[in-house]
Order: structure tokens, then sequence, then C-alpha cells
């Protein structure tokens, strides 16, 4: 109850008003196009923050990618804490958006139906999209930096464990609770080969970059 965490509010393709976005339905009819969110992004946020007025704590998760006016704003903003989410095996996160982008489910909560999808595998796409995330973490860390942010870094497979959970409460100064644990559901295989329509050449293009161990992505248990 003293914490209201979204999804993805900012995704760029998505099929309706579902999921993490059904919310949207609450708040002026101008955000309900994705146009309409991602060109004023900050009064999208702030109308969706005013439904939850009364919950101490208030946040959702934004993708580097997603609306660089948005991270901007909010990684330059000290009344805001932020919470950067990395994720070591790039070849899951890659896959996972690309799965995500097909199927329009980027979140499976607790007891939804979950949609298996393989993509295919294209490894100047993949090269791109390297090369891509380490120029945004380095511009999004410099930015919070330069403005004197708040915030804790974190590892995807770390945060959904119970210790995990515990820490980012502390950081926020949450009250620390049995209570608060994962209600999302992992859609995508640990297997990351099994993703793709194409895993022989996912293999081999990971043993020319040295990052065979991508191959696999087992959740900590901690």
């Amino acid at each position: 109850p003293q914490i209201r965490c979204h999804g993805e509010l900012l995704r760029k393709q998505v099929m309706g008003l579902t999921g993490a976005l059904a919310v949207v339905r609450d708040i002026d009819k101008k955000f309900h196009t994705a146009e309409g969110r991602h060109e004023h992004p900050m009064q999208y946020l702030n109308a969706l923050l005013k439904l939850d007025n009364k919950t101490p704590f208030w946040g959702f998760k934004l993708l580097c990618n997603q609306n660089k006016r948005a991270w901007k704003r909010v990684a330059a903003n000290p009344n805001w804490k932020c919470i950067v989410l990395t994720r070591e095996n790039q070849l899951a996160a890659y896959s996972s958006g690309l799965i995500a982008n097909e199927t329009g489910q980027g979140i499976a909560r607790t007891g939804d139906t979950i949609i298996r999808k393989e993509v295919k595998f294209d490894p100047d796409d993949f090269a791109k999209y390297l090369a891509k995330r380490t120029a945004e973490i380095h511009d999004l860390k410099e930015r919070i930096a330069q403005n004197n942010v708040e915030y804790m870094e974190t590892c995807y497979l770390d945060i959904v464990t119970p210790s995990g959970i515990d820490a980012v409460l502390e950081f926020l100064g949450a009250e620390i609770s049995s209570e608060a644990r994962p209600s999302t559901e992992k859609r995508n295989p640990s297997t990351i080969l099994k993703r793709f329509s194409n895993p022989a050449q996912v293999e081999s293009y990971l043993k020319q970059i040295g990052k065979l161990e991508w191959v696999e992505e087992n959740p900590a248990t901690s």
C-alpha cells in the first residue's frame, strides 16, 4: 500500500490501453494515443501521479530508448529518486524487447496468460543495439551525477529477489515488509537461444564476440 509502481508507461509499440497502460483510461483522453503520450511526456506522467497523490511512493519503468525527453527530465530533477536497472546479459535484454514489440506484452502479472514468440536474430542490428545501450547508460549516469540526483544501481536479476527488493525499499525510505515481493511472471525462456528462430546464428555470433555465456540467463535466488 505504500508503493505504486507502474510498468512501462512510455512504450512506443502498444496494443490498446491494457496492462500497465490500463490506468491511462482514467486521465485526459489526449493521452489515450501513443502520440499524445510521447509529445507531452511530463504532462502525461504528472496526470498519472495525481491519480495516486495519496500514495507515499510512486514510480514507473522507463527504458532509455522510449522517450529521451522524459528520462532526461527525470534524471535532472533532484526531487526524483532514480533506480538505475542494468542487465549484464544484453542478448537477453535485446530479445526481450524484440518479443515485447511483436506481442505487445511488455510485462506479465501473476495469473496473466503469457504470449510466447520467437524472433529472428540480426547480428548488425544487435551490434548497433549494444553500442547504443552503452552510450545511453553512460549519458544517463553522467546526467544524474551532474544534477545531484539520488540514485541506486541494481541488476535485473537481483531486483526480483527478497534481498534485492529490501534494498530498493531501504533506498526509497519505505517500510521493509515480507509482503513486498514480485507480482510479475517471467515471460521468456532462461535459455536465450530458445527465444530466436535462428539459434545457430546467434550462438556463432556470441562466439565471435566472446560472450558465449549470454546463451543463458539464470535467475538469482537470494
